[in-house]
């Protein structure tokens, strides 16, 4: 979630924007970077999934998921992620963390339009 909160906010400050809603900020990110349609929409599930998880994992367990579950808990995680089991969720999530990573690395390390060209022209 911090990443995909920085790439947000790194795009709304770039634009000189006040957006304060992480939508907004993914839209005017997108916008500002650019962000291509594939890796908005991958920020914006990993995001939805990310939430998902941890407000479940607080509403069972008061904070992170535990190593071991039982099937009560099990079985409202797959319910409220709309994953068959909790093997699915543990990939889903893993694979949507190695995918922020890589958006937010190839954007945050790049910088935006506007540098990258600076960066040409002085180098």
């Amino acid at each position: 979630l911090q990443d995909i909160d920085l790439l947000a906010q790194a795009g709304v400050l770039v634009a000189g924007h006040e957006a304060r809603r992480l939508p907004d900020q993914l839209r005017i990110a997108a916008d500002g970077w650019p962000l291509d349609v594939a890796e908005l929409e991958a920020l914006r599930t990993a995001q939805g999934l990310f939430w998902t998880v941890r407000i479940a994992a607080r509403l069972v367990f008061g904070e992170g998921l535990p190593d071991e579950i039982g099937s009560g808990a099990a079985g409202f995680l797959r319910r409220i992620t709309g994953f068959g089991d909790v093997d699915a969720i543990e990939k889903a999530v893993t694979e949507a963390r190695a995918s922020v990573a890589d958006i937010a690395g190839r954007h945050l390390a790049v910088g935006p339009p506007d540098e990258q060209r600076n960066e040409k022209d002085h180098g």
